[in-house]
């Protein structure tokens, strides 16, 4: 690793400290032709939030990973929730038994 000209340091306002975006999945269906599962997404912080990235992955009994679908979400203002629904193509190769969700802010995005 190396740095190739000066870095630029940013420094945050303390309310981007405790910035909470939070995600919760809904129940998946459709599973026989193209499953779908909603989620709903909440900026918990008083500060809006940027440049969300949300993912959900779908586990089988074994924790072998069945889907991934990724979702963006341009921003949340503080208090907002906001929902999305996650969809694939074709039924799963097995039955889904956990749910994740991975839920990433870029907090420079301004």
């Amino acid at each position: 690793f190396k740095f190739i000209s000066t870095p630029e340091w940013f420094t945050l306002p303390p309310a981007m400290a405790t910035q909470t975006i939070f995600a919760e999945a809904g129940t998946l269906t459709n599973l026989d032709i193209a499953p779908k599962l909603p989620i709903t997404v909440k900026n918990t912080s008083v500060v809006p939030a940027n440049g969300i990235d949300v993912t959900a992955i779908l586990y089988d009994g074994t924790g072998n990973a069945l889907g991934v679908s990724k979702t963006f979400i341009d921003s949340l203002i503080g208090g907002e929730s906001i929902e999305r629904m996650f969809t694939w193509r074709i039924p799963f190769s097995g039955e889904s038994k956990r749910t994740e969700l991975i839920v990433t802010n870029n907090t420079f995005i301004q």
